[in-house]
């Protein structure tokens, strides 16, 4: 059985605006997506082209994924701007994209306040992307109707040198790990004004790292970010998490 609302293959100069997309808020199948752009649409990583793509002010509710893209690896889609959407009750990855040059993900808002079932969670999802600004999101309430979740949370996750500035992330409420922006071990990452907020007193368990890089990084640079952890629980806690030598 296959849920998906929206499916492209091999786009240019495509704009989507003000449009709502809904699927299954139950299943944990990967077979559902409210928004699926690659190379078939009963498969999220089959490789496609997107080029000059705008999707901007829509709602999307349930599905593994919320929204995902997956670029060719040896030439990778360009110019893909996501901003001003709603995400909402998806299982997995509210959002997931792979292989563009030139992403700008914005203004979003990502919550999951009444989906009661959870496996790990990533709330932003950026693999082998270059040139992406993460700017102005808001990630929160992941885990309202699971609180004693302890699954692994990513509210942003990256593998590359990006832009992050202006999150806010938020009421993350359960008892795993949390990794407020985690980051691949990237050069050059840079972090500007951000507000990493996790503090749920009422957990009982869970490592939290505010901000972590895990691996050996150059050139980050880290301004204005406000981070705050009044976490509750025995689980180790830590602002800011560089695990590397230089």
């Amino acid at each position: 059985t296959y849920g998906v609302a929206f499916f492209v293959n091999n786009i240019n100069d495509v704009a989507v605006e003000g449009c709502t997309f809904t699927v299954n808020q139950v299943s944990t199948s990967t077979n559902y997506a409210c928004v699926r752009i690659s190379g078939s649409q009963t498969s999220q990583t089959s490789p496609t082209t997107s080029n000059n793509f705008v999707f901007r002010n829509n709602q999307l509710i349930g599905g593994y994924y919320g929204l995902s893209i997956y670029g060719v690896s040896a030439n990778p889609s360009t110019n893909v701007t996501i901003e001003g959407n709603n995400i909402t009750g998806f299982y997995l990855y509210a959002t997931y994209f792979l292989y563009i040059d030139g992403l700008t993900i914005e203004q979003n808002d990502i919550s999951r306040p009444i989906r009661s079932n959870s496996s790990t969670t990533y709330g932003i999802y950026g693999s082998q992307n270059t040139n992406m600004l993460v700017n102005r999101n808001v990630i929160h309430n992941l885990f309202d109707a699971m609180p004693t979740n302890t699954s692994t949370c990513y509210p942003i996750y990256s593998t590359n040198d990006n832009v992050f500035s202006n999150n806010i992330v938020y009421n993350i409420n359960h008892n795993g790990t949390i990794y407020g922006i985690y980051d691949l071990g990237s050069d050059h990452t840079k972090y500007y004004n951000n507000t990493i907020s996790l503090d749920n007193t009422t957990a009982t368990a869970g490592t939290t790292r505010g901000v972590y890089n895990s691996a050996t990084a150059n050139g980050l640079e880290f301004q204005n970010n406000i981070i705050s952890i009044t976490r509750g629980g025995s689980g180790i806690k830590y602002g800011i998490y560089l695990n590397g030598t230089t």
